[in-house]
């Protein structure tokens, strides 16, 4: 039997389910949410994504990605910077 996977990845907040062919199972965050913010963030010693990422985007706003996803497919590279 096959089984499926969708992932929503949306610009605000993600999501992800899967289809084993009779189930339906949607995966909630860590924090047990049923969404979750599309946030990464890249500290010196730690990666979080999810909410944690998208908390640290106001504090260390240089260390974090959250509009990325609006430039996906386009030809042009993205630069990120941070100060790892």
């Amino acid at each position: 039997m096959k089984n499926y996977v969708g992932i929503d990845l949306g610009t605000t907040n993600s999501a992800i389910c899967s289809y084993d062919g009779e189930n339906l199972k949607h995966y909630k965050s860590p924090e047990q949410y049923s969404v979750t913010p599309s946030a990464i963030y890249f500290g010196r010693r730690s990666r979080y994504y999810g909410v944690w990422a998208y908390n640290m985007a106001a504090r260390e706003p240089e260390n974090t990605a959250t509009l990325f996803k609006r430039f996906m497919g386009q030809a042009r590279p993205l630069r990120y910077r941070h100060s790892i």
